[in-house]
């Protein structure tokens, strides 16, 4: 009987370690330059890129890459930032500037505060896709993806 338990306890020992299954998500957030709401209209991507805004668009990059590495947040895979580019947004005339960031595996409760904005850019959307480990152990995994593709 006393072997029995023993068995029994070391049946439970690697419960845990399968826990974390799907815990995360790809993510996916689009920094822009404001657009005028009252207006619906967007303007800054008439011209080309101001100077303070492509220095705002950089220091949000860094910041969010070094955000996505941390532990609470994902940080096994990071994150990456594309290239600064003029976009529309749906419902408003014209064109502005935007930015796309992501995150191969972001965890679904994320114990990190999330980073501000700088230097007058705001965050326009986010929004998360598939269901994915958190680690890259599994069979298969790695930190490459292509954002929706589960």
């Amino acid at each position: 009987m006393h072997i029995a338990s023993y068995l029994f306890a070391a049946l439970l020992i690697p419960a845990p370690a399968t826990a974390p299954a799907h815990l995360c998500t790809q993510y996916r957030t689009i920094y822009m330059v404001p657009c005028d709401d009252t207006k619906k209209h967007c303007s800054a991507g008439n011209d080309t890129l101001a100077a303070n805004y492509d220095k705002a668009f950089q220091e949000n990059k860094a910041t969010f890459e070094q955000w996505a590495t941390w532990f609470g947040t994902g940080g096994v895979c990071g994150g990456v930032c594309t290239v600064v580019y003029k976009s529309s947004r749906p419902e408003y005339t014209g064109l502005t500037y935007a930015m796309n960031c992501f995150v191969a595996r972001l965890r679904r409760k994320v114990t990190e505060p999330w980073p501000n904005m700088t230097g007058g850019i705001e965050r326009a959307s986010e929004d998360r896709q598939c269901n994915v480990y958190c680690d890259t152990v599994r069979k298969g995994q790695s930190c490459n993806f292509v954002y929706g593709h589960c």
